[in-house]
């Protein structure tokens, strides 16, 4: 798959927006991505996003009370993330 590639702050504004159109977490956004040196196995060439809840680091892997719905905030985070990875590269 081809991916388009943007700019790291366009990659962040549209994972948050899209991140806001799932209600799990209101207060839940997406605060820097790591790029990589090279493209990984799949193409993609940033690895992920880091996600604040209520303004404090919410790991993808760790469940943490800041949220009303952490388990929910962080499997929609993860689909976000996921779906980005396939349709777009950091320049």
């Amino acid at each position: 798959m081809m991916r388009k590639f943007i700019k790291l702050d366009e990659l962040l504004d549209l994972i948050n927006n899209e991140l806001l159109h799932h209600n799990a977490c209101n207060e839940c956004r997406f605060s820097t991505i790591a790029p990589l040196e090279n493209t990984d196995d799949t193409g993609c060439n940033w690895s992920h996003a880091n996600l604040n809840c209520k303004g404090y680091p919410a790991s993808l892997g760790q469940l943490s009370d800041l949220c009303q719905s952490t388990t929910g905030c962080q499997s929609v985070a993860a689909r976000v993330i996921a779906e980005a990875k396939q349709h777009y590269n950091v320049r």
